[in-house]
């Protein structure tokens, strides 16, 4: 892929740069403290270099967000259109990573980053982090997509019946130079209830407008197992092509209202499992039985 490739390059001459400067300044250090007015041209050589190098990083930063909209490639200054193809799958990986995670989860952390530019802003080499923030920072149309991707997720997220209140300090100098202190302050608070007209009250609780389930996980995953053993629905499935049951379990909390957790409901989507075999053997004993789609079709 065109657009990791170049990802790679960027990243390498970070560490280029980065590298060089740290050995010039250790030059110009030593040189400060003796005679020796030559730092002053080493310093000199050392900005040259940089400025010549800031337009060719802004101008391979310009070429990735352009390919990476042919490859669908994400970084954190991808198009818009990148970053909404690829949410899901983030969101899937999120999820794998950061157990019982919810969408809300996401979003939170999304919009945690996204306001946060020049902490996210980076690519990685040898599993280190090349900040790239001081190149991409005036670059307008990063800084557009960065305000539309912003505006995007504080409003999926105020959908969930959350608001998002950003507030942007002005650190002191000598706060900046520490490099002390986050400037940005993010707080997120449910909505008030009268407001969150797509939710119903009990019991002095949001209920979700999830369908109700009146049985079991158990009842739930082996009818959902059978579904899609016979064809009647697609499950997800891993990178070997078999029933993925825990993101499976995932999807139908999602949409089930039943007292589980992913875990839990995964066992009875497994046909390994002795809870599944549980469950199978009480629906047998009931005579269950649903046909393979085509017999019906």
């Amino acid at each position: 892929m065109e657009s990791k490739n170049l990802a790679n390059s960027i990243a390498f001459q970070l560490f280029k740069v980065r590298e060089n400067k740290i050995k010039v300044h250790e030059i110009i250090g030593v040189k400060q403290f003796t005679d020796d007015d030559s730092w002053i041209v080493e310093e000199n050589k050392l900005n040259e270099s940089l400025e010549a190098m800031r337009l060719i990083f802004q101008k391979d930063l310009l070429e990735l967000k352009r390919k990476s909209l042919e490859d669908d490639y994400y970084f954190f200054d991808c198009s818009f259109q990148v970053y909404t193809n690829t949410y899901q799958h983030r969101f899937r990986e999120f999820q794998d990573q950061n157990y019982d995670a919810e969408q809300e989860d996401f979003l939170k952390y999304e919009i945690e980053k996204h306001f946060r530019p020049f902490q996210n802003r980076f690519f990685w080499h040898k599993e280190e982090k090349m900040d790239y923030s001081e190149y991409a920072e005036d670059i307008n149309c990063f800084n557009i997509t960065l305000r539309k991707k912003q505006h995007y997720l504080v409003n999926l997220l105020k959908d969930k019946g959350w608001s998002t209140k950003v507030e942007i300090l002005k650190p002191s100098e000598t706060e900046l130079i520490n490099n002390s202190l986050d400037p940005v302050t993010i707080t997120f608070s449910p909505l008030e209830l009268e407001n969150f007209s797509a939710k119903t009250l009990s019991n002095d609780s949001i209920l979700s407008d999830k369908i109700k389930w009146n049985g079991g996980p158990a009842q739930l995953g082996f009818i959902f197992r059978n579904l899609v053993e016979e064809g009647y629905i697609d499950s997800p499935v891993t990178k070997e092509g078999e029933v993925n049951c825990s993101a499976f379990a995932r999807q139908l909390i999602e949409h089930f209202n039943l007292k589980t957790t992913p875990a839990s409901l995964a066992k009875y989507l497994n046909l390994q499992n002795s809870k599944f075999e549980e469950a199978s053997r009480n629906f047998l004993s009931e005579d269950f039985n649903l046909p393979d789609i085509r017999r019906v079709s």
